[in-house]
C-alpha cells in the first residue's frame, strides 16, 4: 500500500506538466480547438495522450512540489509552450479566415455574417464556408494525424519546464504574422482581380452611358459574379493544400526549436 502511495506520489509531478500541455495545446490546436469538441472530450484525449508520453519522460524530483511558487511557474511555463504550439499549427486556418473576410468584403457579402459553431462568433459566409472545405479536406487526408504526433514528439524536444523563450520567438510569431498574410491574399487574389476588373469595367460604363444607375446594376452584379468564381476557385484547395500543410509543419517544427 505505501509502494503504491509513493510510487504516485513519485509520478505525479511529471504527469501534472505533461496533462498541462497537452490540454494548453489541444485548446488552441485547429480541430482539437475548437468549440465544437466538447472540453470533456479534450481533457479524456489529453490524459489518455498524458499516459502514453509520460511514462518515456524522465521523472521530475518531488521537491518542485515544495515550493508553491515554483510549481506556479512551472505550470504557467508549461501553459505558455502548449499555447505557442499550438497557436504555430493554427496559423494556416487563422489565414484562410482572413482570405475569406478579405473577398466577402470585395463582393458586398461583409455584412452577411453567420454563427460559425466552431468558434463561437459571427464570421463571414465565405470565411466559414472556406474553414468548412479545409477541416473536410484535412480530415479526409488524414492530415490530422500530424497534429496528434505534434502533441506526441514535442516532449522529445522540450523537456518538462526546459522550455526557453529567446528573443528569436518574437521574430518567428512576427514571420508567422505576415505568412498569414500572404496566405489570405494568395487565397483570395482570384476573387480579388476579377472584382478589381469589373469595377473599372462598371467605371467604364458609367462613362459611357451616363443614364445608368451603375450603383443599382453593380451591387447583384458583384454578388453573382463574386460566387461564380468562389465556385471556379474550389478546384484550387486541391493544388494550395499541399503548400498549406508544408507550411503548417515548417512553423510548427520552427516554432518548438526556437522554444529548446
Amino acid at each position: 500500500m505505501y509502494d503504491l502511495v509513493d510510487s504516485i506520489a513519485l509520478h505525479l509531478p511529471t504527469y501534472m506538466l505533461v496533462f498541462v500541455r497537452l490540454t494548453a495545446m489541444m485548446t488552441v490546436l485547429p480541430i482539437f480547438g475548437y468549440a465544437t469538441v466538447q472540453p470533456r472530450m479534450r481533457g479524456l484525449i489529453a490524459l489518455s495522450l498524458t499516459f502514453i508520453v509520460a511514462p518515456g519522460l524522465p521523472l521530475l524530483p518531488l521537491s518542485v512540489l515544495d515550493s508553491l511558487i515554483g510549481l506556479l511557474v512551472l505550470i504557467a511555463r508549461e501553459v505558455f509552450t502548449g499555447i505557442i504550439i499550438g497557436f504555430g499549427a493554427r496559423m494556416i486556418f487563422e489565414a484562410l479566415a482572413m482570405a475569406g473576410s478579405y473577398v466577402s468584403m470585395q463582393i458586398g457579402l461583409a455584412m452577411v455574417n453567420i454563427f460559425d459553431p466552431s468558434m463561437e462568433s459571427q464570421q463571414p459566409m465565405i470565411a466559414s464556408f472556406w474553414m468548412l472545405v479545409l477541416t473536410l479536406i484535412f480530415l479526409s487526408t488524414d492530415s490530422h494525424f500530424f497534429l496528434v504526433e505534434t502533441l506526441y514528439h514535442n516532449f522529445s524536444l522540450i523537456g518538462l519546464g526546459q522550455a526557453a523563450f529567446p528573443v528569436t520567438l518574437g521574430e518567428v510569431v512576427v514571420d508567422g504574422s505576415s505568412l498569414i498574410f500572404d496566405i489570405a491574399l494568395r487565397f483570395a487574389a482570384p476573387a480579388l482581380v476579377f472584382m478589381i476588373v469589373m469595377e473599372v469595367a462598371m467605371a467604364f460604363m458609367a462613362r459611357m452611358m451616363p443614364q445608368m444607375n451603375v450603383f443599382f446594376v453593380a451591387m447583384p452584379l458583384k454578388i453573382g459574379v463574386g460566387l461564380v468564381v468562389l465556385i471556379l476557385s474550389l478546384d484550387m484547395f486541391q493544388v494550395m493544400f499541399g503548400y498549406l500543410y508544408g507550411e503548417m509543419e515548417h512553423i510548427v517544427e520552427q516554432t518548438i526549436m526556437n522554444l529548446r
